[in-house]
């Protein structure tokens, strides 16, 4: 029990180490992912509505969710081309790749 818990401790440090050690880039991309992370979740659902009022033939259903759909696409489009520019950079540093990584992991799925 002892191993495994120094195995977290060790764990932890070095992600946080990777963190702080991070380059702008990675600060950016981080903000840039809490920022749009609501929005992306709001996206899918409308996604998913949007599916089932398609599968129904609800026609009066789809006419109000896909402007809501292309409103938040509009919204995100110029980060995720701003998100996509910064992922390029920090993949050729494979510290903050993985710190990046880890962000998105704790960010978590949509609810």
């Amino acid at each position: 029990m002892f191993k495994t818990y120094l195995l977290l401790v060790v764990s932890s440090l070095v992600l946080a180490s990777a963190v702080s050690a991070s380059s702008t880039e990675l600060t950016e991309a981080t903000e840039l992912l809490k920022r749009m992370h609501a929005d992306e979740c709001r996206k899918q659902r409308l996604r998913g509505q949007l599916l089932v009022a398609h599968q129904s033939h609800d026609q009066t259903r789809m006419s109000t969710l896909a402007p809501q759909l292309d409103a938040i696409s509009d919204k995100l489009k110029p980060l995720e081309d701003q998100l996509k520019s910064l992922k390029d950079r920090i993949k050729k540093i494979p510290a903050d790749q993985t710190a990046l990584d880890t962000v998105q992991l704790e960010l978590g799925e949509c609810n």
